[in-house]
């Protein structure tokens, strides 16, 4: 079987050639540019893979941006492949996730309140600065001296800086985003991991034959939650099967709207529950409690009605409260 590069138009050195060095690079934990560029001219096992050719880094940097698509069609045949030579069972796979730094800088991901904050202290500024307009001889904080030309010349640098601010915080009300990166911009912040600070929830699925990836994923999501549906989906499209198989992730994958939508697909899911850990024995999770949607209630444990009590708002929105006092006083349980 022959790898096809669909939609990867041809240049100078041949596509092949560039396909060969990017997977050379990959296996090789080799994924700069330049170090790729450095290893076609001392690397022998490149020089002759690479038919002596030798690409500058700017030339490969610009392959791989064009081609991103064709990438992903190449690793689909070659899973098919795999699969041919029984080499992929297709009977159970593993997801999982990690988390990759991206190269933006932390300082460069701007949230609302943050953004709002920076627009505030800009303000400020300003107002400085046009109050030190008004006396030549103000001296900064350092104590250096600054003529008029010059703190015109800050006022100037301020504004432009506040105009710019302005226009992404109204960006981010427009499509209703609470953060924005400007360096790398589809990168957001990984609050629950420090270490990495900004970067990408990066998925893979295995398969249990030979620890194979048979499918893979980049996303900006923070958590797992919402990513199980769509590997398992991608899997199926890989290995090119609507039969079902069975799947095992983590706890971070427990979500009742996402094992329903892959049980729906004739997939057996296999994920432990993450609220066993956080609970004590001697409560109940809101899976106990039926929601009865003619009555807007809940039907608990022991049977009784909790009915909706009022509403209130938190920082992750409008919350509602369903209880009843007078027969959990009461209660056994």
């Amino acid at each position: 079987m022959v790898l096809r590069l669909e939609g990867i138009r041809k240049t100078a050195l041949g596509a092949q050639d560039m396909l060969k060095l990017y997977l050379y690079g990959y296996s090789n934990r080799t994924r700069s540019s330049r170090q790729l560029e450095r290893a076609c001219h001392i690397n022998m096992e490149v020089i002759w893979l690479m038919r002596r050719l030798r690409p500058d880094h700017k030339t490969i940097a610009e392959f791989r941006r064009k081609h991103s698509q064709a990438f992903k069609h190449v690793f689909r045949q070659f899973v098919v492949l795999c699969r041919r030579l029984n080499l992929v069972a297709g009977e159970l796979v593993a997801i999982d996730g990690t988390q990759l730094k991206a190269v933006n800088n932390p300082a460069k991901n701007l949230t609302r309140n943050k953004l709002k904050r920076q627009i505030k202290e800009a303000d400020q500024q300003i107002e400085a600065y046009m109050s030190q307009l008004d006396d030549a001889d103000a001296r900064e904080k350092g104590g250096r001296r600054l003529n008029r030309k010059q703190l015109k010349q800050k006022l100037k640098s301020l504004e432009n800086e506040l105009e710019s601010m302005r226009t992404q915080e109204s960006e981010m009300e427009a499509k209703d985003i609470q953060q924005i990166s400007q360096t790398d911009p589809q990168s957001r912040s990984m609050a629950k991991n420090p270490r990495i600070g900004v970067g990408y929830n990066a998925q893979a699925s295995a398969d249990a034959k030979h620890g194979l990836i048979v499918a893979e994923d980049l996303s900006n999501a923070v958590h797992d939650y919402d990513q199980l549906e769509p590997m398992v989906r991608q899997t199926q499209e890989n290995l090119e099967t609507i039969e079902g198989f069975e799947v095992t992730a983590d706890k971070g994958y427990d979500k009742a709207s996402q094992i329903n939508a892959v049980e729906e697909m004739g997939c057996r899911c296999h994920i432990p529950s993450r609220r066993n850990s956080k609970y004590p024995s001697s409560t109940y999770t809101r899976d106990a409690f039926r929601y009865l949607k003619t009555k807007d209630a809940y039907r608990c444990p022991a049977g009784a009605l909790l009915e909706h009590q009022y509403d209130f708002k938190s920082k992750n929105g409008l919350r509602r409260v369903y209880a009843n006092p007078q027969a959990c006083q009461g209660c056994v349980l």
